[in-house]
């Protein structure tokens, strides 16, 4: 741990911090003058506590403002204020309103025929029809205007004739697998017989 070097003055101040003596309790110390305000630091402090700083506002105008105008907005009142107020809002909306009325004469004067004819016009969107590989532009356009119903009712025919084509090949599969392989009697074999062993001696 790194000792505190202390110098003293005169074995007197070493003395008394041996002691633990308070300075504010020793006459010649400054902490004593201090306390008990002694010499310059007590009237210097007196002094001080009874002189009292007064504050003067200076008015002068600024750049885009005369004194006698700042001078009487500083004196208005809330009242005032407020009904300024209100009639700069009513004068600010009714500038408004006459400019969209202005702006809205000026269109219907002007613009308002040719606004008209953009609404009437109506816009054509024209679809390309072309052929494709495998389908002629006429098969295209008869597929594309058949009906529900129609489509359905080929969906059904197509199933059919699937279904007879497949019940045919099965039939004629069967045919030809009973023309190859004669049918021959499959003979069961005996079933063995168990003999019972002779008997011998009395009852059992």
């Amino acid at each position: 741990m790194r000792k505190l070097v202390q110098i003293f003055l005169s074995a007197k101040t070493f003395r008394s911090t041996k002691l633990k003596r308070s300075p504010r309790d020793i006459r010649w110390t400054v902490l004593y003058r201090i306390k008990h305000k002694k010499g310059s630091y007590g009237q210097e402090n007196v002094q001080r506590k009874k002189v009292k700083k007064t504050t003067h506002t200076l008015n002068r105008a600024v750049a885009g403002m005369s004194l006698e105008a700042i001078l009487a907005k500083r004196n208005q009142t809330s009242d005032f204020r407020r009904q300024q107020r209100e009639q700069a809002a009513k004068a600010a909306k009714e500038a408004n309103k006459a400019a969209r009325a202005a702006k809205a004469a000026m269109n219907k004067g002007s613009y308002g025929q040719e606004n008209v004819q953009r609404k009437k016009v109506k816009k054509t969107t024209h679809t390309l029809n072309r052929a494709v590989a495998g389908m002629s532009l006429e098969a295209i356009l008869a597929k594309r205007n058949q009906t529900s119903d129609f489509r359905r009712q080929q969906r059904e025919q197509a199933a059919k004739a699937a279904k007879e084509a497949n019940k045919a090949a099965r039939a004629a599969k069967a045919a030809m697998n009973k023309e190859k392989k004669p049918t021959t009697q499959k003979m069961k074999p005996p079933k063995p017989v168990k003999t019972a062993a002779p008997r011998v001696g009395g009852k059992r």
